[in-house]
């Protein structure tokens, strides 16, 4: 479960690049075919795994599927799937992401 957690962490680093939509970095294509499918009773997201950093937490846009704003230079976003199988186990990574002018950056 945490190396599963871990690539799941990579997706967007993998796929972020500037004018690629929010919806195309998330991290649901990776846990689908890994059989973590988000939306499955078995498996249970607290909350997105990802969002902008900005004056407040929890901020638009949000790196998941339906939110089709296009990446830009500038946009920091946290990147934190967080794994929890019903009172068995809870897996959470956090690291971050910055749009820069040519690309992603977690540095």
């Amino acid at each position: 479960m945490w190396q599963i957690d871990k690539m799941a962490q990579k997706a967007p680093f993998d796929t972020a690049d500037i004018s690629v939509t929010c919806e195309d970095v998330a991290v649901r294509d990776y846990l689908t075919s890994q059989n973590m499918e988000p939306d499955s009773v078995t498996l249970e997201c607290p909350h997105r795994a990802s969002q902008v950093i900005n004056l407040a937490i929890h901020e638009r846009p949000y790196l998941v599927r339906g939110d089709i704003t296009p990446l830009a230079k500038g946009l920091c976003f946290s990147n934190e799937p967080i794994l929890v199988l019903a009172k068995e186990l809870r897996v959470h990574l956090e690291d971050h992401l910055y749009m820069t002018g040519t690309g992603v950056s977690n540095r």
